[in-house]
């Protein structure tokens, strides 16, 4: 008896899913997906689709709802919904502005000099540290280049690597310093 009342249950939920004005969802991504929403709490959306699955989802991921029902509480449901959708995409668009504006204020380049020996293995480090993250430098080797040397000497080294970026001093192999004064 259990059973038959929940095979009508299922059947007639059916049968009233199949036949009911159906909406329309869109997606970002491109996804369609023909339903109906049955709960809409800023920011998601619960929607069961024509095939039976339920699905909750965000509506900074929807594109734009459409229905086919005629009933004034949906078409409001509806227009909230698309209206807060034009609303993440006005504000999407000004944080869009807002960062091309950040990034076209021009940096100045910093001039970045490391001065080391070729046979010490934290020169070696600092060197790779500068090309995995695209700091262009100027390297003079204090055992070959004696005009480096005197360069080198006047910041009262006590070993190296010695690396200046635009002029402050980095002691030895601080490769979260230089990267810190790199990108103030």
């Amino acid at each position: 008896m259990h059973n038959k009342l929940l095979i009508n249950a299922v059947m007639t939920f059916f049968l009233l899913s199949t036949f009911c004005a159906a909406d329309t969802l869109i997606l970002k991504s491109g996804r369609q997906y023909e339903g109906d929403i049955y709960e809409y709490i800023h920011p998601e959306i619960r929607f069961k689709t024509n095939k039976g699955r339920d699905l909750i989802l965000k509506v900074k991921n929807i594109q734009s709802i459409t229905t086919d029902d005629p009933s004034h509480k949906k078409q409001t449901i509806i227009e909230e919904i698309n209206t807060d959708i034009g609303i993440l995409i006005e504000k999407n668009q000004i944080r869009a502005e807002a960062t091309k504006s950040k990034n076209k204020k021009v940096r100045k380049k910093k001039k970045v000099e490391l001065y080391m020996r070729s046979d010490s293995e934290q020169c070696y480090q600092m060197e790779k540290f500068f090309r995995r993250n695209n700091i262009k430098y100027e390297a003079y080797n204090v055992r070959a280049d004696e005009a480096a040397r005197k360069r080198y000497r006047s910041y009262r080294p006590s070993g190296v690597p010695l690396t200046l970026v635009d002029g402050e001093a980095v002691y030895g192999y601080n490769p979260k310093k230089v990267f810190y004064l790199y990108h103030q």
